[in-house]
């Protein structure tokens, strides 16, 4: 009796398949997925290979005799390696190993300024961090924008929170989204450094994160006095994060 269950990598279900074959590599002029979808399918990859190496060691437990487990490890470490391909093939292509992102000009970015708080709009999403690789940095953009800002001195004097808040344009926003701490946010703080703080060291100022779905991409910037954080976080919490 023939226990052995192919299954087809090329579908999302297991239908048992004979003389299935990886794909073979295939040289792009240029790449086809944007850095959101490659840091996606690299989520995807990992997720795969940590349940396939669950399931054998289930397996493995079991002695091999549950065929169900093996084969469907097998089945997700076809699939992990898939993907890989395609994220190989597109990081490959992708010019100067630049995580590619909308253009930040200094035109698209607006500020405003209020008595409780600075408001910095990009219309753009942060990028993630990347070892090895060069982040696309934007100082020069917002420099330009920030030059002409009139800041008001409590903004400079007092302990300040900076608060992102992370848009995702509500499409792609589960494929899209990151954890915060992943978050490239360095270069935003040293640029707002030179206008707004006396230093940005962690005595004069913290950060915080929040994510949200909106109808475009963007990432929001407030700054705002800590005394008053309580009151700001209560009236837009509701907005931004729902139950």
């Amino acid at each position: 009796m023939n226990n052995h269950i192919d299954f087809d990598i090329f579908s999302d279900d297991n239908t048992s398949k004979d003389n299935v074959t990886p794909p073979k590599i295939i040289r792009k002029e240029e790449s086809g997925m944007t850095s959101l979808e490659i840091d996606a399918a690299i989520d995807t990859i990992n997720g795969l290979c940590k349940r396939a190496v669950s399931s054998l060691k289930t397996a493995k437990n079991n002695h091999f005799n549950n065929l169900e487990d093996s084969s469907w490890g097998i089945y997700l470490l076809e699939k992990a390696l898939l993907s890989a391909r395609t994220v190989v093939n597109e990081i490959v292509c992708s010019t100067d190993n630049i995580i590619a992102s909308k253009s930040l000009e200094h035109s698209t970015i607006s500020v405003e300024v209020s008595e409780s708080f600075i408001k910095l709009l990009f219309p753009i999403l942060l990028n993630k961090r990347k070892q090895n690789l060069r982040t696309e940095y934007y100082p020069s953009s917002v420099e330009s924008v920030l030059k002409n800002i009139t800041i008001p001195d409590k903004f400079k004097t007092k302990h300040i929170s900076i608060i992102f808040l992370h848009c995702y344009e509500i499409g792609h926003s589960v494929w899209a989204k990151r954890d915060h701490d992943n978050i490239d946010l360095k270069w935003v703080v040293d640029t707002l450094n030179n206008h707004f703080f006396i230093d940005d060291g962690p005595f004069r100022t913290n950060l915080l994160n929040f994510s949200t779905i909106d109808d475009e991409d963007k990432t929001i910037i407030y700054l705002v006095p800590t005394t008053i954080l309580p009151a700001f976080l209560e009236e837009h919490l509701p907005i931004w994060i729902s139950e």
